[in-house]
């Protein structure tokens, strides 16, 4: 019988094969990473851009642009979805100049990457819309201005812990920037404000069930919801 002589690899040659696999991988995962942050960085850009487009359709219109409460409304009547104006590229930022009224593309170190116009020197006058309290103190901790436009429930509650206070004493707005779900929660008791507002920004306050027990209930108090969704009953009760 003749003898078949199977050769398979040698360890020297598994180990060459192995190495330049390696190095392949060191030299192209870094380039494909660069290109990928690179094609985020342009969506973003175009995005800023497009942004900026509305504002200055509505400061043509005579729209007043005070606060960066003014500039999520213009959006938000643009058709734009708040909870969706984050940047594609990680630990980016878009902000607001409120001296130059445009929209800044930044980067992780809150470097200009993308502006319309010369951008106002001072960094205190650049508002940044941020969803969690984490994202508040590292904008705030820069010298920028945070907006805060919670964007879970865990954050939301807080905030209203705070805003309750000075809602007694003059007009408060919440911006909430992410769908919200109140489903099993305990109850906000909303008492004696002068005049409270929810502004949903397009987003979905609510749940699945019908609440036996309302998540909140207002006494004696103005209190409005706008530019959004309740998605199921039984979420308020009211007196007064």
């Amino acid at each position: 019988m003749k003898k078949i002589n199977r050769k398979g690899f040698t360890i020297v040659e598994l180990v060459i094969v192995i190495a330049v696999i390696a190095i392949l991988s060191a030299v192209l995962i870094p380039t494909f990473s660069n290109l990928i942050k690179k094609a985020k960085e342009s969506a973003d850009t175009q995005l800023a851009k497009n942004l900026n487009t509305a504002l200055a359709m509505a400061d043509a219109e005579g729209k007043e642009l005070d606060d960066f409460s003014d500039i999520l409304q213009i959006l938000h009547d643009g058709g734009y979805v708040i909870s969706n104006l984050n940047p594609t590229a990680d630990d980016n930022w878009f902000a607001w100049d409120k001296e130059t009224n445009q929209i800044l593309y930044l980067n992780s170190a809150f470097e200009v990457v993308y502006q319309n116009t010369e951008p106002s020197s001072d960094k205190s006058k650049w508002v940044i819309g941020v969803g969690t309290s984490q994202d508040k103190e590292t904008v705030e901790n820069a010298g920028l201005i945070a907006f805060y436009a919670p964007n879970n429930t865990e954050d939301l509650y807080n905030y209203i812990d705070e805003i309750l206070v000075a809602a007694k004493e003059s007009a408060q707005t919440i911006v909430i920037s992410n769908n919200i779900n109140f489903d099993n929660q305990e109850l906000i008791e909303i008492e004696n404000v002068k005049d409270l507002t929810f502004d949903l920004a397009g987003s979905i306050l609510g749940g699945t069930e019908v609440h036996q027990e309302a998540p909140f209930k207002v006494n004696n108090g103005n209190f409005t919801i706008k530019n959004g969704t309740m998605a199921a009953e039984g979420y308020f009760t009211s007196s007064g």
